[in-house]
């Protein structure tokens, strides 16, 4: 017996567009951070922070 028998599909098919959340900058950011369990910030490569280690 299949557990997705009774599974919902994901009914949101829209494309997520996120831009680099640096000032004046409008290329797509494909990097995303974030904190805990903060919303993640979207930067581009040449934007993107430096990784702190813990």
């Amino acid at each position: 017996m299949s557990d997705e028998q009774g599974a919902d599909r994901h009914k949101d098919k829209a494309l997520y567009e996120h831009y680099c959340d640096h000032s004046d900058c409008t290329k797509w950011g494909g990097l995303g951070f974030a904190a805990g369990k903060d919303e993640p910030r979207w930067f581009c490569f040449e934007h993107r922070p430096e990784w702190k280690g813990r």
